[in-house]
């Protein structure tokens, strides 16, 4: 993180340090530094860490295991190769409380559309409880905004389920209890044996099995549910699921929104009559459109991936690459330059997208053939 000055850290580093919670960040320069609480708790040294060092002094293990977490399986690190959801829960061994139980929450840090560094947090976990003990529900869960229900992993049935989970489902409180799980799950494109293997074969590693699946209301409706299964056994062996989730119908109806939109606009995009690119803040094209395939004479997969100056070069490099930072800075918002494309003269148009922020998003670049234009 940046400093406030040559002297000392800055404020959000200052931050971080105070943070009751364990923190972990990994920055551009690919060090590993940890706030004061969580070098308290792995007994880490105060100066920054490479990223093996750091995981092999600080190690973590998968519940109920013996077996510490290789280094690509840690949140942190998962987080850096730009893993939005990268939580799981582990177990630490404290020196002065034995091993504690944490969630650990990775999350990546990015600069425009790269990934620069990932901040891991780990907050107290508690720990599990006997599946079968009345103690498992307190009214806090009863009252909890997502839905937790505790299954009996021997007969499958629910034994414990909070009005979140009910009310989704459409049943009273505690009218889950004693039934099969069967008996919520919907159709769907996967049969049940093949979800439940996947999920064990999960829990079975003393991991944590997340995903979505279809549940089946008491009216026959069908919602999709997002949820998290962890695996407990109570001092006898006796095996549990602990399930929490919450209703994603909504969330998958966006996504499936938004996917059609793109759809769309693609369409639109490759029937336009001009030839067309989008490119990153980086130049980098992104999207080309058939008119602009057929004008360079080359495969759409020719021109992806390539600069743009590469694809259209500029008549006067230097001309452009000047505009094409104006355009960055924000100093302008279009700009127009002279190139060739298969060896004819054409003008080319760029207009700058920003997000909601002001940060350059994405460029739209105009090529209109046998239109040479003074640059402007």
């Amino acid at each position: 993180m940046d400093g406030a000055g040559a002297g000392g850290p800055g404020f959000l580093e200052e931050a971080l340090e105070e943070l009751a919670e364990p923190a972990t960040i990994v920055g551009p320069d690919g060090l590993v530094r940890s706030n004061r609480a969580a070098r308290a708790l792995h007994g880490l040294p105060r100066q920054p860490l490479t990223q093996e060092d750091w995981a092999a002094r600080h190690r973590v293990f998968a519940p109920g295991s013996g077996r510490a977490l290789a280094l690509d399986e840690l949140p942190l690190i998962r987080a850096l190769r730009d893993e939005e959801d990268a939580s799981i829960d582990v177990e630490v061994d404290t020196a002065d409380a034995g091993r504690d139980r944490f969630t650990a929450s990775g999350r990546p840090v990015r600069r425009g559309r790269h990934v620069v560094g990932a901040l891991c947090v780990l907050r107290s976990a508690p720990p599990p409880a006997d599946a079968t003990d009345p103690a498992l529900h307190p009214e806090l869960l009863r009252h909890a905004a997502d839905g937790i229900a505790v299954i009996c992993a021997a007969t499958g049935t629910f034994v414990y389920t909070n009005d979140a989970w009910t009310n989704a489902l459409g049943y009273a409180p505690g009218d889950l209890a004693g039934r099969h799980v069967s008996s919520v799950n919907a159709p769907s494109g996967r049969v049940p044996q093949e979800i439940a293997g996947e999920m064990l074969e999960v829990l079975d590693r003393g991991e944590v099995w997340r995903g979505e699946v279809e549940l089946r209301r008491r009216d026959g409706a069908v919602v999709w549910w997002e949820q998290t299964v962890s695996r407990y056994e109570d001092e006898d062996g006796r095996p549990a699921w602990i399930i929490v989730g919450r209703d994603a119908t909504a969330r998958r109806a966006a996504m499936t929104e938004l996917g059609e939109g793109e759809r769309r606009f693609h369409a639109a995009f490759d029937a336009l009559p001009a030839a067309a690119a989008i490119c990153d803040e980086d130049g980098c094209v992104l999207a080309v459109n058939d008119a602009l395939v057929a004008l360079a004479r080359a495969s759409r997969e020719a021109l992806l991936g390539r600069a743009l100056e590469a694809v259209l070069p500029p008549v006067d490099l230097d001309v452009a690459r000047a505009l094409a930072e104006s355009g960055r800075r924000g100093d302008i918002a279009r700009h127009r330059h002279d190139a060739r494309c298969a060896g004819a003269l054409v003008a080319v148009t760029t207009t700058v997208v920003r997000q909601v922020d002001g940060q350059f998003q994405e460029a739209v670049v105009l090529v209109e053939p046998g239109q040479p234009s003074s640059t402007s």
